[in-house]
């Protein structure tokens, strides 16, 4: 199981990680329990992979809901979710309804930095 630890938005322990490992190594496998500021999550399916990570659906410990998490790998490109975090933070100060709100973030030291979203449809993109 992975070392859980909540996530701190300091990029120099991403951009130290070894760049030798594969994106799937620091990927947590299906019922890793990964741990927010706000909650537990068991990660289960992969939903989509890209570059720089990707995007699992995960189940809160504390009810069963499901929901969707972007992950990124930590590394000298992991900038990304820093400014998805940044986007929605404003949205959710402005009361803005119609986007997908942050439910949760974290991360796990030297592997990836993630945030919890809603699980959206994906009939409706």
């Amino acid at each position: 199981m992975i070392r859980l630890q909540n996530m701190s938005f300091d990029l120099e322990s991403c951009e130290r990680s070894s760049s030798s490992c594969s994106i799937d190594d620091k990927l947590p496998s299906t019922n890793n329990l990964i741990r927010g500021k706000e909650g537990q999550y068991a990660v289960g399916r992969k939903l989509a992979q890209g570059r720089y990570g990707a995007v699992f659906e995960v189940l809160r410990k504390s009810d069963g809901k499901a929901f969707a998490c972007k992950l990124e790998i930590c590394g000298p490109n992991s900038h990304g979710l820093d400014m998805d975090y940044v986007v929605m933070s404003q949205v959710a100060k402005k009361g803005c309804n119609h986007l997908v709100r942050m439910i949760d973030r974290g991360k796990i030291e030297d592997h990836f930095k993630f945030l919890i979203m809603p699980l959206v449809n994906i009939n409706w993109l």
